[in-house]
């Protein structure tokens, strides 16, 4: 496994990863609710919008508040890497909760979307550029070609920016759908 990056950023078991410049964060909309079965393109972007800063510049995460942020690292991991991504302690102890989504698969290529939550009672001042978040790498079995072409991800799809949510896509929906009509005609 190579890494290519400033020798700071690589501890005894993790690699630091920097907050990006670009957020998805949320904007005021007239919405009751959210369905996340109904999220889609056009639906998602009535709540959530894109905001972008500088390198060094600082974003200011709100007490109890959610927002997508990219990695500054671009991350290619090998088809027999998987990894982990944890928040660092330093941060955590001043309320900011990093990934909640931490598994990252095995090939994956591209900037990862972090979720960035503030558990504190006060703004948290995050620079962009700022080891917010570590990556704990880890060998794993290989997976054969047919498994590859099965994966849910996109291999072509190599993000550089946060990515919106796409929960109107999954396919238990339907499954979920079907249970509910059978039961309300029992």
């Amino acid at each position: 496994m190579r890494f290519s990056g400033p020798t700071t950023q690589i501890g005894e078991g993790s690699v630091n990863l920097r907050l990006g410049t670009h957020f998805i964060v949320t904007k005021a909309a007239d919405l009751p609710s959210v369905k996340p079965q109904d999220i889609g393109t056009r639906e998602v972007r009535q709540f959530q919008q894109h905001v972008s800063k500088s390198f060094g510049e600082t974003f200011v995460l709100h007490p109890h508040r959610l927002v997508l942020g990219a990695t500054f690292e671009y991350i290619a991991l090998p088809d027999d890497y998987a990894a982990l991504v944890l928040s660092r302690s330093s941060y955590g102890r001043v309320g900011l909760i990093v990934a909640t989504a931490t598994y990252v698969q095995p090939g994956w290529k591209g900037c990862l979307t972090l979720e960035l939550c503030n558990a504190a009672d006060i703004p948290l001042e995050l620079p962009c550029g700022a080891s917010i978040a570590q990556l704990v790498v880890f060998r794993c079995d290989k997976m054969p070609p047919a498994q590859l072409r099965q994966f849910p991800m996109d291999r072509k799809h190599f993000p550089t920016f946060p990515e919106f949510p796409s929960l109107g896509a999954n396919r238990d929906w339907k499954t979920l759908k079907s249970f509910a009509d059978r039961i309300k005609h029992l």
